[in-house]
Parts: C-alpha cells; sequence; structure tokens
C-alpha cells in the first residue's frame, strides 16, 4: 500500500504502476493485481488511510490532503527526549 501511494501521490497513472509492479514481481498474479486496482479506487474515491509519501518534484513527505510530513531522525528524538 505504501508503494501505491507514493505512485498516486507523484502522480504515476495507474496502468504504469500496474505494468512496473508486475515487472518486479509485487502484482504477479490477479489477486495483487486486483489489490492495487481496489487501493487506487479507494485513494480516487478520498480513504487515504493516512498514509504519506516521498513527493519528488517537492523534495518532501506529505500526506494525501497536501501537509507535510517533518521527519526528526531518531538520534534528534531522543536528544529532545532527554531535555523533557
Amino acid at each position: 500500500m505504501i508503494v501505491a501511494a507514493f505512485a498516486y501521490l507523484n502522480g504515476l497513472h495507474e496502468e504504469y504502476f500496474l505494468d512496473w509492479a508486475t515487472l518486479y514481481g509485487m502484482a504477479g498474479n490477479k489477486d495483487a493485481e486486483r489489490e492495487f486496482k481496489y487501493i487506487f479506487r479507494a485513494f480516487r474515491q478520498g480513504k487515504h488511510y493516512n498514509l504519506y509519501a516521498w513527493i519528488v518534484s517537492r523534495n518532501r513527505y506529505e500526506y494525501f490532503d497536501g501537509r507535510i510530513r517533518y521527519y526528526q531522525n531518531k538520534a534528534d528524538r531522543e536528544e529532545q527526549q532527554k531535555h523533557m
């Protein structure tokens, strides 16, 4: 689902994604292909499952609704928790 979210948010057409997924063995059977089609249909209908993906053109993570997802690495989180 995360790979499908990346493809959808970056504007990759569903058919191109399915071809790519088949080529790399992610959608090699009809059940997997049907699942990816269901996921894309759910995305188009507004079901976003609170997912985010790297937006290549903007060089940042974004949620489906356009909010920016800020990333903080583990060392910074631990340092911040020490000071609380």
